[in-house]
């Protein structure tokens, strides 16, 4: 059976709504950590406002926050592997260009290599990891590398209009593609 790429606009749809809920995710752990360290309930996202420890235990905990989010609809039932909420809400799905089943180091190898520290222009964690590294390396090497994952994730957008898979940076890193998903 031919595996059809899943569209761009699918795919932006799906990436939108997975953008939305894992940033909650990065929010809750900063807000847990802003809490704790006012020792008051604080609705305060901004991790530059902790701490160092503080800010990094978020960070850390938050990046696990969103690999469990990216991960949870295939833990709690198999017939939702490679998908996130944003694809099964798109029937769309994620397979390994090989042909086999996606796996948790694949995931792994997607999520948190590819988008969040290659891609990481448009995701919430790896904003929010910049802004750490910004309280121990000097803000204008934060610019200047802001500048040049935005010409990284904007080449890896180009791949997916070009590239016959549709495969972008993140998928060429853990061999993967997005398909269109046969349940609707």
């Amino acid at each position: 059976m031919k595996k059809i790429a899943a569209s761009p606009i699918k795919r932006l749809i799906a990436y939108f709504i997975d953008w939305y809920l894992s940033a909650l995710c990065m929010s809750f752990s900063i807000c847990l950590f802003a809490s704790i360290n006012q020792r008051t309930l604080t609705i305060d996202p901004t991790v530059s406002n902790l701490p160092f420890l503080y800010a990094l235990t978020s960070v850390i905990l938050g990046i696990i926050l969103v690999y469990i989010y990216y991960m949870m609809p295939q833990w709690i039932n198999p017939k939702y592997m490679g998908q996130s909420l944003g694809k099964i809400v798109m029937h769309i799905r994620i397979v390994r260009v090989d042909g086999k089943e996606v796996n948790s180091l694949t995931m792994f190898l997607r999520t948190i290599v590819g988008i969040i520290l290659v891609e990481e222009t448009f995701n919430n964690a790896s904003f929010v990891l910049r802004s750490v590294l910004g309280m121990i390396i000097d803000n204008q090497l934060i610019v200047y590398l802001y500048y040049a994952f935005c010409i990284v994730s904007l080449f890896s957008i180009i791949m997916l209009f070009k590239d016959p898979l549709g495969q972008m940076i993140h998928d060429k890193i853990a061999g993967t593609f997005v398909i269109e998903s046969k349940e609707k």
